[in-house]
């Protein structure tokens, strides 16, 4: 039975092996095939637009419209130079820009469009003119506002011209004076001296007198500083007096007598008096004079008063000393009472001049001044000859 058994499973396996069909599996073999995207670096950039940057200062801020070079105002004529120079500053980084750009475009030129085409001509054709245009201004900026500055003409109203009252003076300059000084000075060495300028009106604190040209200094918009020939210049003024105008103060010795002799130049009328008050400090042999060309008040014998100049006698029988005699106090009047006058004053409580002024030139209409209230000219030779005058009497 067993044996039987054994059989039909033998048989089985072999007759289903022979019906099975035998299938044969094909395999594919699939290749990846690795495509590389080339990515095109974005173009270069700079940090400024130049074509915006020329157009604001040469289009927009251009101030010289349609004025040429050759006329246009000093200060459009220098804005316009000192914008180029500006925009000439860019030069560097825009060149190397441009060798960056020109690089690029040669290994991409697809990405070059319009508007870098303009870019790059406008840098090869209108930026680089701006290096000639700027040599160019700087040439004629120098030309016209860089020579030697000087005066065309000053002018003035000679009757406006009285000591201490305004006047007005016109000057006119060549193109290239920006600034300067004057100074006219009169035979007592008082100095008038003013800024130029196309009007100036100045107060004339002089005591009066012919005024020539002393100084000249200019400077021209470069910078560049002159001392100017006044000998050019035949400029000359004279500034009215309505107080006397002293012109000398001395002492001197006339026939054995001393004396003070006052020099002076009328103003609106004749003088009528002159006093002076002359002293010598000391605490053991102090002396002191009051002397006056008033006949009333008794003056010492050979007292008299000129035309243009008074001598004050002091006599022969001063007392001798070491001490100097000063004259302290010293009145060139109009009148017998001194109120119309010229004063020198020279105390140890001030020193200094009084003196009257008439800007209307009418003659009953005086403004009197006192020495605390002028700011005189110490420089004055006949003032300082009054400090410095003395008189030694001694063995």
């Amino acid at each position: 039975m067993k044996k039987i058994l054994i059989l039909l499973l033998l048989l089985s396996v072999a007759c289903g092996g022979s019906n099975e069909e035998t299938t044969v599996q094909d395999t594919a073999t699939t290749t990846v095939q690795d495509t590389t995207t080339t990515t095109i670096p974005p173009v270069p950039t700079i940090g400024f637009d130049i074509i915006e940057n020329y157009n604001l200062k040469l289009t927009e801020e251009l101030c010289l419209g349609s004025e040429s070079i050759d006329t246009v105002s000093e200060s459009c004529l220098k804005q316009y130079r000192e914008d180029l120079e500006w925009l000439t500053r860019y030069n560097d980084q825009i060149q190397e820009y441009v060798k960056k750009l020109n690089k690029y475009f040669e290994k991409y030129p697809e990405q070059l469009t319009e508007d870098y085409t303009t870019y790059l001509s406008f840098v090869e054709n209108e930026y680089s003119a701006v290096f000639t245009d700027y040599a160019l201004v700087s040439d004629k900026y120098i030309d016209r506002f860089g020579s030697t500055p000087n005066l065309t003409s000053v002018s003035f109203t000679e009757s406006n011209l009285i000591s201490w009252c305004p006047a007005d003076f016109t000057f006119q300059t060549n193109e290239s004076f920006k600034t300067g000084t004057i100074t006219f000075k009169n035979q007592l060495n008082e100095y008038i001296s003013m800024t130029i300028e196309p009007n100036v009106t100045k107060i004339l604190d002089v005591t009066g007198g012919l005024f020539q040209m002393d100084s000249f200094y200019a400077e021209n918009y470069l910078g560049e500083k002159f001392e100017l020939d006044s000998s050019d210049f035949n400029t000359q003024f004279t500034v009215q007096n309505f107080a006397p105008m002293i012109t000398y103060v001395g002492f001197e010795t006339i026939s054995s007598n001393y004396a003070l002799r006052v020099s002076f130049n009328s103003g609106a009328s004749k003088v009528k008096n002159v006093t002076a008050h002359i002293e010598r400090t000391s605490l053991d042999n102090g002396w002191k004079l009051y002397q006056s060309t008033d006949p009333l008040s008794f003056p010492y014998s050979g007292t008299m008063l000129y035309d243009d100049y008074a001598i004050l006698y002091l006599g022969s029988d001063i007392p001798k000393g070491e001490e100097p005699f000063k004259v302290r106090w010293l009145i060139v009047s109009y009148d017998m009472a001194g109120t119309n006058s010229t004063e020198f004053i020279n105390f140890n409580s001030g020193t200094g001049i009084a003196t009257l002024t008439n800007c209307s030139n009418d003659k009953n209409n005086f403004e009197r001044f006192g020495f605390s209230e002028l700011n005189f000219q110490r420089n004055n030779s006949a003032f300082q000859q009054f400090l410095n005058a003395e008189l030694i009497v001694s063995d």
